[in-house]
């Protein structure tokens, strides 16, 4: 198939076999490597650089996927962007999210206001209002929302959690269902699997810490 080869409207880019072959009156889109936006039929101010990269998107606006598969399953989300290796890929009608860096945020379908950068961030998140920096940071998170992971496998096992606060490498990375925990430092609180409320200050802070709720540890190695 032709790129644009339906179309009727005006500013749009198609570069490569099997682009953009269903727009119709979508513009100001730009899309570049086969099959590229190639469902796209009233969507507009898109952008799909790499192969199959918004392959179902129909009418959704104001979207960035960069890289092969990327955003590959979106219909008529708005307002994404994903940059890397299949990065929101399952993305359908989530809007507002921001995925950046191999498979970041892949599982995603219908939820928003997510930010994940790094390699696997966010990857099994299916919440909203999540956001993990660092290589696995939330990697295992699923329904889990409105929480902060940063640093390399931050908050790794989280499934459920909602509203923790986790920052340093390795910071609760045992952590499962545990919710509203603050850990803060290198490994902290990273023994913890299910414990809720809990604070964990300094690298290592509460090392011998595995479950219960409402405990304070400050300053390195405490216990």
């Amino acid at each position: 198939n032709e790129a644009l080869e339906n179309n009727t409207a005006s500013n749009n880019t198609a570069v490569g076999s099997h682009t953009m072959t269903a727009n119709t009156s979508g513009s100001g889109n730009t899309a570049v490597g086969k099959g590229a936006l190639p469902a796209n039929t009233t969507g507009n101010d898109n952008v799909a650089i790499g192969k199959d990269a918004m392959q179902d998107s129909t009418t959704g606006d104001y979207n960035t996927a960069v890289g092969m598969n990327a955003m590959a399953d979106n219909t008529t989300a708005n307002n994404n962007v994903a940059i890397g290796y299949k990065a929101m890929r399952l993305n359908t009608t989530g809007g507002s999210n921001v995925a950046v860096g191999y498979q970041a945020l892949h599982t995603v379908t219908t939820n928003s206001e997510n930010t994940a950068v790094g390699y696997n961030a966010l990857y099994n998140a299916t919440g909203s209002n999540n956001t993990a920096v660092g290589n696995e940071a939330g990697e295992n998170m699923t329904t889990g929302y409105s929480n902060t992971c940063m640093g390399m496998r931050a908050g790794e096992e989280l499934t459920t959690s909602y509203q923790s606060t986790i920052i340093g490498a390795y910071a609760c990375d045992d952590c499962t269902t545990g919710i509203k925990n603050t850990a803060i430092g290198w490994d902290s609180g990273g023994s913890v699997s299910t414990g809720g409320h809990n604070v964990y200050v300094g690298t290592q802070a509460g090392k011998s810490h595995t479950t219960g709720s409402n405990a304070i540890y400050i300053g390195n190695a405490s216990e």
